[in-house]
C-alpha cells in the first residue's frame, strides 16, 4: 500500500500518467496496482479528507522539495551493505548476540528498507534473511532492535551512503507531522499511542508486537511504525563478551604504544588489528583492558565552527556550493547545510531552480506590493499568484481548473493558502445563480498581481 499511496502522491497536480510516476518510483509499485487502490480509497467514507492528506502533503513538497533523492540511492549496488566485520563491531558494542548470521541479513534488510525507501522483496540476497516469514522477520527485529543499535545502524548507513558519494542527505526524513492534524484519515494515529506503555508490554510483558496492538487498541501496522522509530530498550541482564587476548599481543600492544596509535596516530581499531595480525574483537578487549574509551562514529569526524559571515559571503555572495564549501573545510556536504541552518541561511532547494533562479525570484519579490509579499516565500509561490488571477476570471474554480488543466483540489488549496498568507477570504463562493466574485481584499490582489507579474 505504501508505494501505491506514494505513486497517488505523484498524481497531484501532475499531467504525467500513473504508469509514468510508478515508474519512476523504481518499480516498487505499478501503475495497475496504484488505479485500483484509488478506486477503493474512492469508495472509502473517509475519501474526502484522504484526497485532503494527499494535496497537503504534496502542496507541502511544492515548497519544501524533500532532502532526499530516492532515484539516486534506487541506483545504488546494495550487495555491500553492513558488511559482516561492520556488523560484528556493531553487535559487540550492543551486546547482541551475533548467532550464525541471522540477524546481519535481518538488519541489513532494516538498512536496505531505510535507506532505499523500496519494498523488501526487491532487496538484494544479501540483505534478505533467509527462510524467514516477513511476521518472523518483524518479531526478531523488534526483540532485537534497542535505542543504542539503531544508532549504530545509522552510522553504519551514513557512513555507507558516504561510501557512494552521498554525503548531502540525512539517512532519513519524514514530512512534518501537522500536516495531517486537522484532517479525519483511516487507521489510528501514532501520536495517540501511549509510547512508554507500549515498551513495558514489549520489554517487560515480553509480548509480541500483535498481543501490544491489541492491549492498546490499535493495529499492528501502528506498533510497527513506532517500534521502528522509537525502539525499546533492553532492560534484559548485560552479557559479557571475552575477548581472549595472547601474552604475545598484549606485550606489543602495551598501553603506551595502543595510545600512540588509537589516541595520537588516531588509527581504528580494524587498522590496529590488521597491523598485528588479529581480529578487532581482540583489540577492543586489549581498549577494555586498559580503560581507554572506544570512540563513538561521530568523533571520527573533522570539526570546525564556520561563522555566519564566512559562509553567507561564500554561499550567497559568491554563489558557491556546498560541495565547493566542503571540500575547502574538510566537512561532509551535510555538515556545512547544518551549519547553514544554524545560521538561518536559506538552502537552495535541491532538484529546484538554479541559485540564479533563486535569487531572481528573491529579487523581484523584494521589488513587488507590500500587499503581495507575505505570500512571495517560496519558488512555486509566482506560480500560485498567476492560478489565483487565471481563475478569478472563471464562474466557478471547477470550470477554472478544467481550463487551465489543473487538478481542481490542488488550485483549491493553492488558493486558500493564498487567502491564509494574505490575511482574508479572496473569492466569495459560487451559489445556485451567481458566479463565484472576488472580495475587496481579492480585487486589490489582482489588481496588484496582474500588474507586478507583467513586469519584465
Amino acid at each position: 500500500m505504501r508505494p501505491a499511496l506514494s505513486c497517488l502522491l505523484g498524481l497531484v497536480g501532475n499531467r504525467q500518467s500513473i504508469d509514468v510516476i510508478a515508474e519512476r518510483l523504481g518499480k516498487a509499485t505499478t501503475g495497475f496496482m496504484a488505479s485500483r487502490l484509488l478506486g477503493h480509497l474512492r469508495e472509502h467514507q473517509q475519501w474526502p479528507d484522504i484526497q485532503a492528506a494527499l494535496i497537503h502533503i504534496a502542496d507541502y513538497f511544492d515548497t519544501h522539495p524533500a532532502p532526499i533523492d530516492y532515484q539516486r540511492r534506487q541506483r545504488i549496488d546494495y550487495s555491500l551493505l553492513l558488511p559482516d566485520e561492520q556488523w560484528a563491531d556493531i553487535a559487540r558494542e550492543c551486546d547482541v548476540v551475533r548467532g550464525t548470521g541471522t540477524l546481519a541479513r535481518l538488519f541489513r534488510s532494516y538498512l536496505f528498507l531505510r535507506i532505499s525507501g523500496l519494498p523488501a522483496r526487491m532487496a538484494p540476497p544479501t540483505c534478505a534473511p533467509e527462510n524467514d516469514s516477513a511476521r518472523a522477520q518483524h518479531a526478531m527485529r523488534y526483540r532485537r532492535l534497542t535505542p543504542e543499535l539503531l544508532v549504530h545502524l545509522d552510522h553504519a548507513a551514513e557512513e555507507f551512503l558516504h561510501r557512494n558519494r552521498i554525503t548531502d542527505e540525512p539517512v532519513t526524513w519524514y514530512p512534518p507531522d501537522n500536516l495531517l492534524h486537522d484532517l479525519s484519515l483511516p487507521g489510528h494515529r501514532p501520536s495517540e499511542i501511549d509510547i512508554k506503555e507500549l515498551h513495558r508490554l514489549i520489554r517487560h510483558e515480553e509480548m509480541t508486537a500483535t498481543q501490544a496492538a491489541a492491549r492498546l487498541h490499535t493495529t499492528i501496522d501502528v506498533v510497527r511504525c513506532l517500534l521502528d522509530r522509537h525502539p525499546a530498550r533492553d532492560t534484559s541482564e548485560r552479557r559479557s563478551w571475552p575477548a581472549p587476548v595472547s601474552d604475545a599481543v598484549r606485550a606489543a600492544l602495551d598501553p603506551a604504544t595502543f595510545t600512540r596509535l588509537y589516541i595520537d596516530q588516531r588509527m581504528s581499531l580494524r587498522a590496529i588489528g590488521e597491523l598485528y595480525g588479529v581480529k578487532v574483537d581482540v583489540v577492543r578487549g586489549i581498549a577494555d583492558e586498559y580503560r581507554i574509551p572506544i570512540r563513538t562514529p561521530k568523533e571520527y569526524r573533522h570539526r570546525q565552527e564556520i561563522t555566519r559571515e564566512w559562509l553567507h559571503e561564500q554561499y550567497v555572495t559568491r554563489r558557491r556550493t556546498l560541495a565547493d564549501i566542503a571540500e575547502e573545510t574538510g566537512m561532509t556536504m551535510s555538515n556545512v547545510a547544518k551549519w547553514a541552518r544554524m545560521h538561518k541561511i536559506p538552502l537552495r532547494p535541491r532538484g529546484g531552480a538554479s541559485h540564479d533562479e533563486s535569487l531572481r525570484i528573491e529579487d523581484k519579490a523584494r521589488q513587488a506590493p507590500r500587499l503581495l509579499q507575505p505570500a512571495l516565500n517560496g519558488l512555486a509561490a509566482e506560480e500560485r499568484l498567476l492560478r489565483f488571477v487565471k481563475a478569478s476570471a472563471y464562474p466557478t474554480l471547477g470550470v477554472a481548473a478544467r481550463d487551465m488543466g489543473v487538478n481542481g483540489p490542488t488550485l483549491v488549496t493553492q488558493i486558500n493558502r493564498l487567502a491564509r498568507e494574505l490575511g482574508g477570504p479572496l473569492l466569495e463562493r459560487a451559489e445556485r445563480g451567481r458566479p463565484m466574485k472576488l472580495t475587496p481584499l481579492g480585487k486589490r490582489v489582482v489588481r496588484a498581481a496582474t500588474g507586478w507579474l507583467s513586469a519584465p
